[in-house]
């Protein structure tokens, strides 16, 4: 072999050994937390995250206005009608009861 090939490949050899440590590196942190809870491996990655923060702060929003929501109906005590004795229902529980239904769907 000559003096070139020699280095080229001893060059070579030692990128190989390289890349192979960082690929064992990898390997070995993905079972270290492999024997962690989820919550524990992904906790703290949205940190400083912008949009991540605009999310949780429109789903307090929405939370929050649905808390009121709630509060106001139950206030109201917004509820079906009861069915007449014979078993009909009136107009007006019957737009009621389609207002809670579909309200319901919305939760």
């Amino acid at each position: 072999m000559s003096e070139n090939t020699l280095r080229e490949v001893t060059a070579r050899l030692a990128r190989l050994e390289a890349e192979v440590k960082q690929i064992k590196d990898l390997l070995r942190r993905e079972q270290d937390d492999a024997g962690k809870p989820w919550w524990e491996t992904i906790a703290g990655s949205h940190k400083d995250d912008k949009v991540f923060a605009e999310i949780a702060r429109l789903g307090a929003e929405i939370r929050r206005k649905n808390r009121h929501t709630a509060r106001r109906d139950k206030r109201r005590k917004v509820t079906p009608k009861k069915r007449k004795a014979s078993g009909r229902v009136g107009p007006a529980a019957r737009s009621n009861s389609r207002w809670i239904t579909s309200w319901t769907r919305t939760i």
